[in-house]
């Protein structure tokens, strides 16, 4: 194979392993990188806590919220979002999500799906929902 048709063939794969996350569109799964652009934009986090692949509630929200284009133009404007998934499949996640999605769960207390915390730009908890 030459050069050319193996950095396809990379790139293609690299695509897939990225379209594959749990995380949605407008979210990011790092949380101590939205925590750093919370403290240098003036904004709060909105950390979703989720089992994607088995609770039919963060399902429903995923659908009838946060997958939304008139939900994601506002919030992304106001808030840092961060999807903290807990599923089945662990394959869904990216490697910051298997690194730090559990810790973070149990970090927050969070003990039902889906949990959703406003929390300001040291981590610390402002609202629980």
């Amino acid at each position: 194979m030459n050069k050319t048709v193996m950095c396809s063939l990379a790139l293609v794969a690299a695509s897939a392993a990225l379209a594959a996350t749990s995380t949605p569109k407008g979210f990011t799964d790092d949380l101590d990188a939205a925590l750093r652009r919370a403290e240098a934009n003036g904004r709060k986090v909105v950390a979703v806590f989720s089992g994607s692949d088995w609770c039919g509630w963060c399902q429903k929200l995923d659908k009838d919220i946060l997958s939304k284009d008139a939900f994601l133009a506002v919030a992304t404007n106001v808030y840092e979002l961060v999807y903290v998934d807990n599923p089945m499949d662990r394959k869904v996640l990216s490697e910051t999500g298997r690194k730090n999605n559990r810790r973070l769960t149990e970090k927050y207390g969070v003990k039902g799906f889906p949990t959703v915390l406003v929390l300001d730009a040291k981590g610390e908890g402002v609202v629980t929902v």
